[in-house]
């Protein structure tokens, strides 16, 4: 595996090639695109001595986890890192021992044809945003109806037959970090017109400063994957906590009083901003609309989130000095 340069459509049907030589992997041709384009997946886990396997049965005997990466073309590191660690789970002998306890599936790229342009444009203008890349050939995002039953591309079927085929536990879906990503607000930058509608414009939040979220199925029907979930959010936690410091005399970077200050700062002001979205929503379900409030958690939204923003970029470059008390 190279991380130099981009990694087109050809050269990811290579790399799969060459693992395929590995007895751990499996690797079939999975789809085409609309212009024709071979797409190809993986199967990873110990040696199968069989003329005839079952991917359900498979799946019943232990956990099933696909990485489907490359749904925005131009977003080229979701390739790279789903086959390093494809690579990893082939070679590293640490690595392949995990294959004994969960079956990983790879569709290292979604959308060839926007991989393959993208690939191109980069040769020619490498520096710029490549967003035509991002979609598919005929300008719309190749997940586009992806649960219909006659999609507009035939790629965008892929990931729905990869999903019935092996009905996995996790289904990730890797994007990355291209140049088009680093876009502020209020920066004369025009934003996409996502509809018809021209005022309807997107500009996310705070572009190329991730801002993570974590969901959750709170539903009756489904009442054990609260739970999981909830686990697995406390082990994000446990290990950014035990990001290691860079200010002597702290073990973790969560021990140093002055950003644990502003970590209970941005709590406070969270808490607020919560209570208060949800008194809104409630006169909203009395039919008691409060314009005030509504615009009162909008602003106090975006505060937040920039503060956040802020705050990370702060913390790991080297803004906040623990000698210095924080206002």
């Amino acid at each position: 595996m190279q991380w130099d340069t981009p990694i087109p459509p050809p050269e990811a049907a290579e790399i799969l090639a060459r693992m395929s030589s590995f007895k751990e992997a499996t690797v079939y041709k999975v789809g085409q695109s609309y212009l024709g384009k071979d797409i190809w997946a993986m199967d990873l886990m110990p040696p199968v001595d069989a003329t005839h396997w079952s991917q359900a049965k498979q799946t019943t005997l232990k956990p099933t986890v696909v990485y489907s990466a490359r749904q925005h073309a131009n977003e080229v590191s979701s390739t790279s890192h789903t086959l390093k660690l494809a690579e990893l789970l082939l070679t590293d002998p640490a690595y392949r021992d995990k294959l004994k306890k969960v079956n990983v599936v790879f569709h290292p790229i979604t959308n060839p044809d926007g991989a393959q342009l993208a690939y191109d444009l980069q040769k020619i203008t490498p520096n710029f945003m490549l967003h035509a890349g991002y979609l598919g050939s005929l300008g719309v995002d190749v997940v586009s109806g992806q649960w219909d039953a006659d999609p507009m591309y035939p790629e965008t079927g892929v990931r729905p037959k990869i999903w019935r085929t092996w009905l996995p536990d996790i289904f990730l879906n890797p994007h990355g970090y291209p140049s088009h990503e680093w876009v502020q607000l209020f920066s004369e930058y025009a934003a996409w017109v996502r509809t018809r509608a021209v005022e309807t414009r997107d500009y996310w939040t705070m572009r190329g400063w991730w801002m993570p979220g974590f969901a959750w199925l709170d539903d009756p029907r489904y009442p054990r994957h609260k739970e999981a979930q909830m686990k697995l959010l406390q082990m994000i936690t446990e290990y950014a906590k035990q990001a290691p410091s860079r200010f002597p005399g702290y073990e973790t970077m969560y021990d140093v009083p002055h950003i644990r200050h502003k970590l209970a700062d941005f709590r406070l002001q969270y808490e607020v901003g919560r209570n208060l979205s949800y008194r809104v929503a409630w006169m909203q379900d009395q039919a008691l609309p409060d314009l005030a409030r509504s615009s009162m958690v909008k602003v106090l939204a975006s505060d937040l989130q920039l503060y956040m923003a802020n705050l990370v970029v702060d913390v790991l470059y080297g803004v906040i000095d623990p000698r210095v008390r924080l206002s």
